[in-house]
């Protein structure tokens, strides 16, 4: 996950500062931005950058990302000092986990539209994407139980062998869908459909020798 800050500085003075964090999104590892409000330490963290990278006192826009991952060893921290002496750390062996530059633009509340418009599309693709999700299932769960009924049809000689074969048809394509798609459903969807397919399996081949 990505924190980033974005601040207006003249003479190590900060008065303007834009934080950015990600959340969980739609998705197994999907994330998505949030304008919040900067944290206590971030004016600490811009003014000890600057300093550190040796950037001239005069007017600009600074852009610092921080990284933490899950796999990173990464410690959390949650002051400047605690951020200083990780930056410091001659044993850290993940040089990715800060990344800090000038920016060329001008303008921090144009930059500030920017991203609150990128969390309000992102925020509603994630609502377009969960409805999709959910019609998906409902799809899912209609053809289901449409299959069972083929299938016992099919096994009192009310209807043709094709009427089986679309029935295992559909079981197998969902369960085929189920798997394949197990970084975009919500997983307790996955988990619905992949403990009742083999359910329905079961209780179709039962049905099938007691019917011989």
């Amino acid at each position: 996950m990505k924190a980033r800050i974005v601040a207006q500085c003249e003479n190590s003075i900060c008065d303007e500062i834009i934080f950015i964090s990600e959340i969980r999104s739609i998705g197994s590892c999907a994330r998505r931005p949030i304008v919040i409000a900067p944290p206590k330490w971030a004016k600490s963290v811009i003014k000890y950058e600057i300093k550190a990278n040796d950037f001239p006192n005069d007017e600009a826009l600074y852009e610092l990302i921080i990284t933490k991952s899950l796999f990173s060893q990464m410690k959390h921290f949650t002051n400047a000092q605690e951020y200083i002496k990780l930056v410091e750390e001659k044993e850290i062996r993940y040089s990715s986990f800060h990344k800090f530059r000038k920016l060329n633009e001008t303008s921090i509340e144009s930059i500030h539209q920017q991203w609150k418009s990128k969390e309000r599309n992102q925020y509603i693709s994630d609502i377009l994407w969960e409805l999709a999700d959910w019609i998906s299932f409902i799809v899912c769960f209609v053809l289901l139980v449409f299959s069972i009924i083929w299938f016992n049809q099919w096994v009192k000689n009310t209807k043709t062998i094709k009427w089986f074969l679309l029935s295992f048809s559909i079981q197998l394509l969902i369960m085929s869908l189920v798997v394949l798609t197990v970084m975009g459903w919500l997983k307790y969807k996955i988990i619905f459909f992949g403990l009742l397919i083999p359910g329905i399996w079961f209780y179709q081949i039962v049905i099938f020798f007691q019917e011989d």
